[in-house]
């Protein structure tokens, strides 16, 4: 009963201190001793058609800044990406130490 009650009414609502931990300061990542041993993955969404594709996937190291630009079509799921991943990075490079994402659906998905 009291719980609905509180839940009713906005001033019990506001009221209420939430039992979260706070965060700490952010930290900075370490720097990469050596060549695509840490990467970062992202898309770039948005741009114009070319050749039917309209999305890019960047793959960038973090040690030279040397970056790659995967092209496909909007609409992709984790095995695609994968795939693309095997077929234009790990063949030349191999499987790198840390990958760094923005925690997107698609990279936080089965692959």
């Amino acid at each position: 009963m009291v719980k609905k009650v509180v839940e009713k009414y906005n001033v019990c609502r506001q009221a209420k201190v939430k039992r979260v931990a706070y965060p700490s300061l952010l930290q900075p990542l370490p720097v990469p001793s050596g060549m695509w041993e840490v990467i970062t993955m992202d898309f770039v969404k948005g741009l114009p058609s070319s050749e039917g594709k309209n999305v890019a996937m960047l793959v960038v190291d973090k040690f030279t800044k040397y970056g790659y630009f995967i092209a496909l079509i909007h609409h992709f799921i984790a095995q695609d990406i994968v795939q693309l991943f095997l077929n234009h990075f790990y063949k030349f490079h191999g499987l790198p130490v840390v990958i760094v994402t923005d925690r997107d659906k698609i990279f936080t998905s089965f692959f």
